[in-house]
């Protein structure tokens, strides 16, 4: 963290609620729970009416990254809005697991304690969930639905997400299942944690639909036939409307399964917000109308 940013917080998760942190300049955040140390990188900007956090892919094959500091993509990159990037501490279980996607232990799952502290920090800067955005690609675009799913109200931008750890990505999905489930046979890791392993499966758990932006690449086949058909097969038997809540945006790069760069980022994040602003006033305009007709009832008995 030190090689991020000078100015480290450590502090308890309790004070994270109502702890004084700096405006306008970049510092760490370091919180430990159960015995598990999550760090964030934060920059909270007094005229920022949003939050957006940001989760990392998985660590490339050719990567040099040093095991012993977070992973943090994106940090140097500059947004308007005030934003969180999050490492993910399943990384630091064994040096064979490259992609995390939140799994954690059997008995602690890491990402559900980073939603934890990210609403606590939300809190604290008094940001409402709806005005809460979650972005991240591949292992990051996962983790973004999920955390979306757990944090309702929010939203999510997704780029080229995994859907399901246990499709094309099978090598590490064996490698989450040797360290994280202590290889424990397949089926009762499925029985017990799928919601951890696989998006659709986390809504049915919580019995609820993310405000989701997923932003797809159709040019790469595994990713399309392993991943985002056999997700749209299932999204059907999804009780409730989706219409309005899981949104696709389809591209076609011809680059695999690579991210966009800055701008074409900032643009996509653009998009999504004003969005965000458009549902926002949607419901607000519901709210006004359903107080102005309790008080209309209330003075009929004046």
């Amino acid at each position: 963290m030190k090689e991020i940013t000078d100015l480290i917080i450590e502090i308890d998760y309790e004070q994270i609620a109502t702890y004084n942190f700096p405006k306008n300049k970049k510092f760490g955040l370091i919180t430990i729970i159960n015995n598990v140390k999550y760090e964030f990188l934060i920059t909270l900007k007094d005229n920022s009416e949003k939050l957006l956090i940001i989760g990392s892919g998985a660590i490339p094959p050719t990567s040099k990254h040093d095991r012993s500091r977070p992973l943090m993509n994106r940090h140097s990159w500059e947004f308007d809005e005030s934003t969180i990037c999050y490492n993910d501490p399943t990384l630091y279980i064994d040096d064979e697991l490259v992609g995390p996607w939140g799994v954690g232990t059997i008995d602690d799952w890491y990402l559900e304690k980073i939603a934890m502290i990210i609403e606590e920090i939300a809190k604290n800067i008094h940001i409402k969930n709806e005005n809460l955005l979650f972005y991240g690609s591949s292992s990051g675009g996962f983790c973004s639905l999920l955390l979306s799913t757990l944090i309702k109200d929010s939203y999510s931008l997704a780029e080229i997400p995994q859907l399901n750890l246990k499709t094309n990505w099978r090598k590490h999905y064996l490698l989450l299942i040797k360290h994280c489930f202590n290889g424990l046979p397949e089926k009762e890791i499925l029985e017990r944690w799928s919601y951890r392993l696989k998006f659709i499966d986390l809504m049915k758990k919580e019995k609820y639909i993310p405000n989701a932006f997923l932003l797809l690449d159709y040019s790469y086949e595994p990713d399309v036939d392993m991943q985002y058909v056999p997700f749209f097969q299932e999204l059907k038997e999804i009780n409730g409307d989706i219409t309005d809540k899981i949104h696709i945006i389809i591209q076609w790069k011809n680059k695999g399964h690579t991210p966009q760069g800055y701008k074409e980022t900032v643009k996509a994040l653009d998009r999504v917000m004003e969005h965000m602003d458009s549902d926002n006033k949607k419901s607000n305009t519901k709210n006004k109308n359903q107080i102005q007709i309790m008080q209309k009832i209330r003075n009929l008995f004046v």
